[in-house]
């Protein structure tokens, strides 16, 4: 979910079919200090691409002049309003592109045998668009054919805003999988965030893995693809970055999960049990601003982050087990998977962390904020949910939370009064980083390359 101006953009996934629903004013989440009603707002316009078997919208982006953009994948045959596209294996990575008023432009798809998924899209302001996931076997998006090392490699590709076409593209990996899993863009570079085994390397050198899945975040130059720093993280244990977030003055943050320990560059930080979330924020050169791990013995991930407009600020967004703090109250779930929003300053201090939860589980997967502070968030719960309108009931097992999301009904934490988090790591701009690498050369904006 993206946001531009007074409006958001949704898209989600169910048997069979992919829905999107785009032009929302304001629909959805939480609306700070308002009581408007998602029921009060319709739909602008609304879209459903799919035959009967599985597809998924996975990224959503909006260009400067409002048009939206969607990455995922699919199987069998899906038709965006300019002819069928099919699957060449079990999995082919789609991107489309709608008019403001949701007449298609164009759609494209890429794809061999085995999986091919796009996890994330993203515009710059130019209205370019990029796209990041993972591939199998091989993938071509219009240059050069991109070779999978083995088991799951990343891709990153740049397309053209009029037509779609190739600009640059490239994949990373080794003989074990690595995963781009959230991307953003501005005028200069690109930032990828993800999670790698083994070994990956995005041309300035290699990133190793300290035992099991380690996160990484890597910055590039948008119009040739090379790198200009990567960054990994992590220890023995897994760790995860999902999503990533960019600020008009070039800050960077990401958060996703991390178990055992990890270090950003300002000093370990450990985990309380299992899996913990974690926030990091970074400068545009690759260096740690500060860090910091919220969770207790039990399971909680961040799926998504976005900065405020006009501040420095980071909203954030996840699902916990157990319970939580982000330096307020704490948060506490109602005994199945919750989902918590909270928002940090630009020291990671707490500002704001609130709960939602259900009968089963209410899970958050990816929000947005408006150009006047609103936040919107959307998920998934099972059963069902109350979050501030009134009793959703799920129609199945899984239901979209296409109705009103999480707002002031819901469970909050207040700011707090006293001594922040202790388990945050802060440095200045001098600190050295964990892990940097700064490639040289050029490549030509028409080609890919391999990357390895």
């Amino acid at each position: 979910m993206r946001r531009r101006d007074g409006d958001l953009r949704l898209a989600g996934w169910a048997p069979g079919t992919v829905a999107l629903l785009l032009g929302l004013p304001l629909l959805l989440g939480l609306f700070l200090g308002g009581s408007a009603r998602a029921d009060d707002y319709e739909p602008i316009w609304a879209r459903a691409f799919g035959d009967d078997a599985l597809e998924s919208v996975n990224g959503v982006a909006i260009d400067p002049l409002g048009r939206a953009v969607i990455a995922g994948h699919f199987a069998g045959t899906i038709d965006f309003g300019g002819g069928a596209h099919v699957s060449a294996g079990s999995y082919d990575v789609f991107v489309a592109k709608f008019n403001a008023d949701g007449s298609l432009l164009w759609s494209r798809t890429f794809g061999s045998d085995g999986y091919q998924v796009a996890m994330d899209v993203a515009c710059d302001p130019d209205g370019s668009v990029y796209v990041t996931g993972y591939f199998e076997n091989s993938i071509d998006f219009g240059g050069s054919t991109l070779v999978s090392s083995g088991g799951y490699d990343i891709f990153v590709a740049k397309l053209d805003p009029y037509n779609g076409s190739h600009y640059w593209s490239r994949g990373y990996g080794s003989t074990d999988s690595q995963v781009g899993a959230a991307i953003a863009a501005d005028a200069n570079k690109v930032y990828v965030a993800g999670y790698f085994r083994n070994r990956v390397d995005f041309g300035g050198g290699p990133l190793v893995s300290a035992g099991s899945a380690d996160a990484f975040l890597v910055q590039f130059d948008n119009g040739n693809g090379i790198e200009l720093w990567s960054l990994g993280f992590g220890d023995a244990s897994p760790q995860y970055a999902r999503g990533v977030a960019l600020h008009p003055t070039g800050k960077v943050a990401i958060t996703g999960s991390a178990v055992g320990t990890i270090d950003f560059g300002g000093g370990p930080l450990i985990s309380a049990g299992d899996a913990d979330v974690f926030v990091a924020k970074f400068n545009s050169f690759g260096y740690h601003e500060w860090s910091d791990l919220f969770g207790d013995a039990s399971y909680e991930e961040g799926t998504d982050i976005a900065f405020r407009p006009y501040y420095e600020f980071l909203v954030i967004t996840g699902s916990f087990y157990g319970s939580i703090s982000f330096g307020g109250g704490t948060l506490v779930s109602a005994g199945d998977l919750d989902a918590f929003l909270a928002e940090l300053d630009t020291i990671g201090d707490h500002l704001w962390s609130r709960s939602c939860a259900g009968t089963q589980t209410v899970s958050a997967s990816g929000l947005a904020v408006g150009s006047y502070g609103q936040v919107a968030l959307t998920g998934y719960f099972e059963g069902s949910a109350d979050f501030g309108g009134g009793p959703l009931a799920a129609g199945g097992d899984v239901k979209s939370s296409l109705r009103p999301t999480i707002r002031t009904a819901c469970t909050r934490a207040a700011r707090p009064t006293g001594t922040p988090p202790i388990r945050r790591a802060m440095t200045s701009s001098s600190t050295t980083r964990t892990r940097s690498t700064w490639a040289a050369g050029s490549a030509d904006r028409s080609t890919s390359a391999t990357g390895r």
